[in-house]
């Protein structure tokens, strides 16, 4: 058998062996729009292959103007999640931001496609303490997903809405790999064992052809 029949089957054993692995890009949709004191903030799980969201970050430290959560003091409002939100989307924790922070994270155990979390935090900001959507335009957002995914991204400007800001993402880290089925690793090592013991039985050259090889 010539070198290249061999390499045509090595390719096409490993190309059997392969799993075949759906790379899904978790998604969520996350619209800020009017004042942020007065309207909670809300995302949807909106992942194309089933992917739970298992944790969620937001930092303000991005933003050209200082802008803190403001979680102590008159009119300022610790994170609290709306009604229901936490329990049906798995809330792990409900955090105690502490005061003038910039960034917190959650996690959560039972976020499905379709959901939504919406929380209430006071924002502030240098000379502002009524923050719209459009005053975070720049901050960074990630949200990870139960396949090991995550979408990073900031807060950009929506067409059309003046006072709203929403989430793109910018980088999606894929998740893990897929390991091979027992029935897989068998095929492998079956084809791996048929190239071998071709490959013993190929002469090293044959009478009249001094130099070819096969």
């Amino acid at each position: 058998m010539t070198r290249l029949k061999l390499s045509a089957l090595v390719a096409a054993t490993l190309a059997l062996a392969a799993p075949s692995v759906t790379h899904a890009k978790g998604g969520v949709t996350f619209l800020i729009n009017g004042d942020t004191l007065a309207r909670p903030f809300s995302f949807t799980n909106t992942s194309d292959a089933g992917e739970r969201i298992t944790g969620f970050g937001f930092d303000l430290s991005p933003l050209p103007v200082r802008t803190v959560f403001d979680t102590m003091g008159v009119s300022s409002q610790q994170f609290t999640a709306a009604q229901g939100a936490a329990a049906i989307t798995g809330l792990v924790a409900s955090p105690i931001v502490p005061d003038q922070a910039q960034a917190f994270s959650l996690a959560f155990g039972d976020f499905d496609v379709g959901e939504t979390f919406s929380f209430f935090i006071d924002v502030d900001a240098a000379g502002n303490s009524t923050i719209r959507g459009n005053h975070l335009i720049g901050a960074r957002v990630w949200f990870d997903f139960s396949d090991g995914s995550r979408a990073e991204g900031f807060l950009r400007a929506v067409a059309g809405q003046a006072e709203a800001s929403t989430f793109v993402t910018e980088r999606f880290i894929p998740g893990g790999g897929v390991v091979p089925e027992p029935a897989t690793w068998a095929m492998l090592i079956l084809g791996f064992g048929a190239v071998g013991a071709m490959a013993r039985r190929r002469p090293a050259h044959t009478p009249g052809t001094i130099g070819r090889t096969w």
